[in-house]
């Protein structure tokens, strides 16, 4: 018990150099910098998943009804997208 406490005490009295310094501040950067990569990527994977789903979800439902209604979906659908795609367009050109 007497020697933790011991190389607690050294621990705190430690001081790096410069080099040092910068290189355990790079190595954290770089830590950092990964996890914060793996974060996103699952969030994307996530956002991919969830967009499977929705779409699976559409065509099981669209297996279920007549083909006169499965026309108007689509198109439902479809206007939808382009709805979408008009908006980012004016949101890329507007300055």
């Amino acid at each position: 018990m007497k020697l933790l406490f011991y190389i607690i005490d050294r621990a705190i009295t430690l001081k790096l150099s410069g080099s040092a310094k910068q290189k355990a501040e790079k190595a954290r950067k770089a830590v950092e910098k990964q996890k914060q990569k793996q974060a996103s990527d699952e969030q994307d994977e996530a956002l991919i998943q969830k967009n499977r789903e929705k779409h699976n979800k559409f065509v099981e439902q669209l297996k279920q009804l007549p083909p006169h209604e499965q026309r108007k979906l689509e198109e439902k659908k479809r206007e939808k997208e382009l709805a979408k795609q008009k908006k980012r367009l004016s949101k890329l050109v507007k300055f």
